[in-house]
C-alpha cells in the first residue's frame, strides 16, 4: 500500500469519524440536559444514600427504594402543587380580564385605551 493510499484511508477514516460524532451528538442533544440534572443529584444525594445503606445494613435495594420515594415526596409533590397553583392563578387571571374587556366594552385592539390605567400609562410615555 502506498504512501498515497494511506493518507486516502486515514483522510476518509477521520472524515468518517467526525460525521459520526456530529451524528451522535445531534442525537444525544435532547437527552444531555437531563443527564446532567441526575448527575447533580446523584452527587448532591450521595451522602443520604450511603447513610441510608448503612441504616438498612448494606441492602442498597432498600436504601434506593427509600432515596427515591423521599425525593418523590420532596420534588414531584410540591412541583405539581406549584403547577395546580399556577393553573388556579392563570384561571383567575382568566376571568378577570374576560370581566374586564366585558365592563370597557373591549372588541378589538384599539378599544384597549377605554381602560383608564392603561391609557394613563400609555399617556406618560
Amino acid at each position: 500500500m502506498s504512501d498515497v493510499d494511506r493518507f486516502f484511508l486515514r483522510a476518509f477514516g477521520v472524515a468518517f469519524s467526525l460525521l459520526l460524532a456530529y451524528l451522535l451528538r445531534l442525537i444525544f442533544r435532547p437527552f444531555v440536559t437531563p443527564i446532567l440534572w441526575a448527575t447533580l443529584l446523584a452527587f448532591i444525594l450521595f451522602p443520604a444514600n450511603a447513610a441510608l445503606r448503612r441504616r438498612f445494613g448494606g441492602r442498597r435495594g432498600s436504601a434506593a427504594m427509600v432515596m427515591t420515594l423521599a425525593v418523590l415526596v420532596g420534588v414531584v409533590v410540591p412541583a405539581a402543587f406549584l403547577g395546580i397553583l399556577f393553573a388556579k392563578q392563570a384561571s383567575d387571571l382568566l376571568g378577570r380580564i374576560s370581566a374586564l374587556t366585558a365592563r370597557y366594552q373591549i372588541e378589538e385592539p384599539a378599544d384597549l385605551f377605554r381602560i383608564p390605567a392603561l391609557d394613563r400609562a400609555i399617556r406618560w410615555i
